[in-house]
């Protein structure tokens, strides 16, 4: 499975996956170790099939994925990692939590030429704090442009190149 993330969304207020992995996730070695073991987690025991996040056997994956990590204690304590949005047809949501933080990156599957997740936005939730909705703006923004991919082919427009792809190491 490819990690590739969207480069190109000039008419949004919101931040590129790219962008806040790089200088949110991975600036904290907390977040950082977490995001990676989510991202070989994912890379290990899933695959892309029919539009589908589906188990290396090829049935379709039980949602929400759950994990073991660690929280900022040391302590080992069971995550939902991943899960489908409500009311969306395409988006996912990797989840990373904290006692008061909730960072969120929001994904579609694509296999319409090879096996990847698609990353398009990222945000941190802060418990206490309203906020408008970002998790459904994100969403629905998600889904259009997954949807302008498959049915427009404008996979040029909106994927990033190696160049721009999501780097981890591990």
């Amino acid at each position: 499975m490819e990690i590739q993330s969207i480069i190109n969304d000039i008419f949004c207020d919101l931040v590129i996956a790219s962008d806040y992995i790089e200088n949110y996730i991975f600036e904290d070695p907390h977040l950082a170790n977490n995001f990676v073991q989510i991202i070989k987690n994912l890379k290990n025991r899933f695959i892309i099939k029919n539009n589908k996040l589906c188990n290396t056997d090829g049935s379709v994956a039980k949602l929400p994925i759950e994990l073991s990590l660690k929280n900022r204690m040391k302590v080992i304590q069971r995550s939902e990692i991943v899960k489908v949005l409500n009311n969306h047809s395409y988006s996912f949501e990797i989840r990373m939590d904290d006692s008061y933080e909730h960072q969120r990156i929001i994904f579609f599957v694509y296999d319409k030429t090879f096996q990847s997740i698609v990353m398009t936005y990222g945000f941190t939730k802060q418990k206490g704090i309203e906020i408008s909705d970002i998790t459904d703006s994100a969403g629905i923004k998600t889904d259009f442009i997954r949807n302008d991919i498959y049915k427009n082919g404008k996979e040029e427009f909106w994927m990033g190149d190696e160049e721009h792809a999501i780097k981890y190491t591990g």
